[in-house]
């Protein structure tokens, strides 16, 4: 069975496959890849260049398998050098649960192999003008930008962890890279910001010779490196059927999962924490599925997986649930709830925590689920505050340097090398707007 590409919402063909791949389409339309056959049982032992290579060409079967390798191979190097991109724990504490961690990268996130190769997959020559539409995803396209390639993005600095606010300041001083403050991101996140983002851009960088890339979780390109982790925790896991529990703002790392599972990976079923904060919260509370356009893309691909139908961008989150009631499972989690889970893995598991992965970890935990495997995908020290606060039950005002410091004397954790460095940066103060004023300043920031 050979994968195809549909629309979603009247399962009409895309004549031209590599369309899928594009981004910067204005007709607003959620493109679904079917028929989606598993590898061949090599996996179970293959190197990860090789792996990534199979997993792309059962995506792209029309691409050489040697190209394919090639590019896995140098979007691995590039990102992790020859350290393995993700480790699973031994079992720890009475639900033996197992933590698949990431290995840390710039952004200390998982952003730093999730977005590894979305300029290799654009499948053109032109210069691009990459737009990143969170905080950690323009942080890690900034350090391994390509040469003629322009990027900038916005983030609400309000909203993300101190230490991520001056990477975002540090990103400015890089070469062709314009990251923009903005005072709130949601509307810009909906389908209608999308859509008034491509409008105002495409143009613009059309008129400049380059390719308008948006970057957001709701690209295959975003997808593809985490469908690749999942294979890898299932080597470190032989002859298991896997519980994986994560925490998820847009459903990433659940259609990936899912996308993993159809391709032969051995997944049984997914947990997903939903944080207070998260754009899946209010979706699940009964906000419209546009509100958040990267949710509304894996949300339909996520249900058209299960049962190939069409599905309108109007469906409801209610409706859409039913098709994936069996594998996957969506709750809950407070703030509280994750610092709770901090404390008891430092505890009574000798785990240091990440704040997203004490989400999952807690939900662990509320459901007594024995032997998961609870995804990691951001590094304690992206928010040393919240740890801090999780470990010692209380918030001593210190943050970002001086919130490292501290949780390095509780914790016995190696500082990552990217804290160092952002230290001896004098960075800049950058301007924040209001979202209006968002676009004209991403036009700026792509012809600076």
């Amino acid at each position: 069975m050979t994968v195809k590409y549909q629309f979603g919402d009247d399962l009409t063909a895309l004549t031209d496959a590599m369309a899928a791949w594009r981004a910067d389409r204005n007709d607003g339309r959620v493109v679904v890849p079917t028929g989606l056959a598993p590898l061949d049982d090599t996996w179970q032992t293959a190197a990860a260049p090789d792996l990534l290579a199979a997993i792309l060409q059962a995506f792209l079967p029309e691409r050489d398998l040697t190209e394919l390798t090639t590019l896995a191979t140098t979007a691995l190097t590039a990102t992790w050098g020859k350290r393995a991109p993700i480790a699973v724990t031994p079992k720890r504490g009475k639900l033996a649960t197992r933590y698949a961690e990431m290995a840390t990268g710039l952004t200390m996130s998982a952003a730093d192999w999730n977005t590894a190769l979305v300029q290799s997959l654009v499948d053109t020559a032109q210069p691009l003008a990459l737009v990143a539409h969170d905080a950690n995803a323009l942080i890690a396209l900034a350090e391994h930008l390509d040469a003629g390639n322009h990027l900038t993005g916005y983030a609400a600095l309000a909203t993300v962890p101190p230490l991520v606010q001056k990477q975002f300041a540090a990103a400015s001083l890089a070469e062709q890279v314009t990251p923009v403050a903005v005072d709130e991101t949601a509307s810009l996140n909906s389908l209608t910001g999308w859509q008034a983002e491509q409008a105002a851009l495409s143009q613009t960088t059309k008129a400049a010779g380059q390719v308008y890339v948006p970057v957001d979780g709701g690209q295959l390109s975003v997808l593809v490196p985490q469908i690749l982790s999942y294979f890898l925790i299932a080597q470190q896991a032989p002859a298991e059927e896997l519980t994986i529990v994560c925490a998820s703002d847009d459903l990433s790392e659940v259609l990936a999962a899912r996308y993993a599972q159809l391709l032969g990976a051995p997944i049984k079923r997914v947990l997903a924490a939903i944080g207070p904060d998260s754009p899946l919260a209010a979706v699940a509370a009964g906000a419209e599925l546009t509100t958040n356009w990267p949710l509304a893309k894996n949300a339909l691909r996520l249900a058209a997986s299960f049962h190939e139908q069409a599905l309108p961008l109007t469906s409801a989150w209610a409706d859409l649930q039913t098709s994936w009631s069996s594998w996957l499972s969506c709750a809950p989690v407070t703030t509280t709830a994750g610092l709770r889970e901090i404390r008891r893995g430092q505890t009574q598991d000798q785990m240091t925590l990440g704040a997203q992965t004490a989400l999952a970890s807690a939900l662990v935990q509320s459901e007594q689920l024995p032997d998961a495997i609870v995804l990691s995908t951001t590094d304690p020290f992206q928010t040393p505050e919240a740890i801090i606060t999780g470990i010692t039950d209380r918030d001593d005002g210190k943050t970002d340097f001086e919130a490292v410091q501290i949780l390095r004397q509780i914790v016995d954790l190696k500082v990552p090398r990217v804290i160092t460095h952002l230290k001896s940066k004098e960075l800049p103060e950058l301007p924040n707007y209001l979202q209006q004023a968002a676009l004209a300043q991403l036009q700026a920031g792509l012809n600076a």
